[in-house]
């Protein structure tokens, strides 16, 4: 699959702290997820907003983008920041998100767990977003033997991690694995307590400024890691306005941002803790989709996404991330993208 990105470098300021920002962030949000936890087994009124959870993963910036633009209503979508993907999954399984940003490995593994969740849009493709960065002297894959690795306990990690051990002729016993949430992979990695990790921005950029070394990315398996937005499929009609006008916000923020790069900038930085001419760095390594490919991913018999699934549950039964099958027939739905360019 072909998409549209950026590319760029990225050069951090000596003593920029990650850690601190993400320490911030994990006590604002701390009440709001016991909150949305909490909220699950409640019965719901279409008086309430329809409510959406993500990681901060840059793939999903055009969302808190038209937040800010005003470019849909807060009083009737609710986006919430949580801390890690791990949180947003439990969540949205639950019942306490009405819809989510996740990686399609995500989506499908929930599916598996009776979870029916359906695709309505493909959000970004991470062509280098997802890394796996090591301690020097290691300069090579197979210098990873015997190593610990740290990494997030999600599909997306194990995927990435599966596909460099097997570049690499590793095998998962001949490594020590430490599961860390993203928000711990910049302080487990500059305390020396692993060899590696296997992580995304804007911690990549970060320890590449403090001197790791990249041995894997995502453009080394193209096409596994795809990030969708999702939506619990009974609330696709109670709440189906509403999911329109959240994905039609999604392509205006994108238009706004190829028009407006500053202001967009200006605008979502603090959500990512970088400065506002660091937002560019943070696409590295992503391809988004406009809403022309969007249409031609999502349709078809089949829908080329739904290929693309396919191959990923492959790759997902030989990782042990999916034991058994998945019905994937119905998981796509092309209705919710505008019928007319932005």
């Amino acid at each position: 699959m072909k998409y549209h990105g950026c590319q760029s470098s990225v050069s951090f300021r000596e003593g920029d702290s990650r850690k601190q920002v993400l320490r911030v962030y994990n006590a604002r949000y701390l009440l709001m997820v016991v909150l949305l936890l909490v909220s699950g087994g409640c019965s719901r009124s279409l008086d309430e907003p329809l409510r959406v959870g993500s990681n901060i993963w840059p793939g999903y910036e055009s969302l808190y983008l038209a937040r800010s633009l005003g470019l849909y209503p807060k009083q009737s979508i609710h986006l919430v920041e949580l801390p890690s993907a791990t949180t947003v999954i439990q969540a949205i399984t639950t019942g306490a998100l009405d819809a989510a940003c996740l990686t399609l490995d995500e989506v499908l593994a929930a599916r598996a767990r009776g979870v029916d969740l359906q695709v309505l849009l493909v959000m970004d493709v991470s062509a280098g977003g997802d890394v796996l960065l090591a301690r020097p002297p290691i300069q090579s894959l197979d210098q990873l033997r015997g190593k610990t690795i740290a990494v997030e306990n999600t599909a997306v990690g194990a995927i990435l991690l599966d596909g460099a051990l097997q570049t690499a002729g590793l095998q998962p016993e001949d490594v020590i694995l430490k599961f860390a949430g993203v928000d711990e992979h910049e302080s487990v990695y500059l305390s020396g307590t692993v060899d590696a990790v296997v992580t995304l921005e804007p911690v990549r950029s970060h320890l590449l400024a403090q001197g790791a070394i990249q041995l894997f990315d995502s453009r080394q398996i193209p096409d596994r890691i795809v990030d969708v937005l999702v939506a619990r499929h009974e609330v696709t009609t109670g709440y189906g306005p509403r999911l329109r006008e959240l994905v039609r916000a999604h392509f205006a923020a994108l238009a706004y941002r190829h028009g407006h790069p500053e202001d967009a900038n200006q605008r979502t930085a603090p959500i990512y803790g970088v400065r506002p001419e660091q937002m560019k760095n943070l696409f590295e390594g992503l391809e988004i989709p406009d809403l022309a490919e969007n249409r031609w991913l999502l349709n078809g018999d089949p829908p080329p996404l739904e290929e693309t699934a396919r191959e990923l549950i492959v790759v997902m039964h030989r990782a042990g991330l999916l034991r058994d099958g998945v019905k994937i027939s119905g998981m796509i739905e092309p209705d919710f993208l505008p019928a007319e360019s932005l």
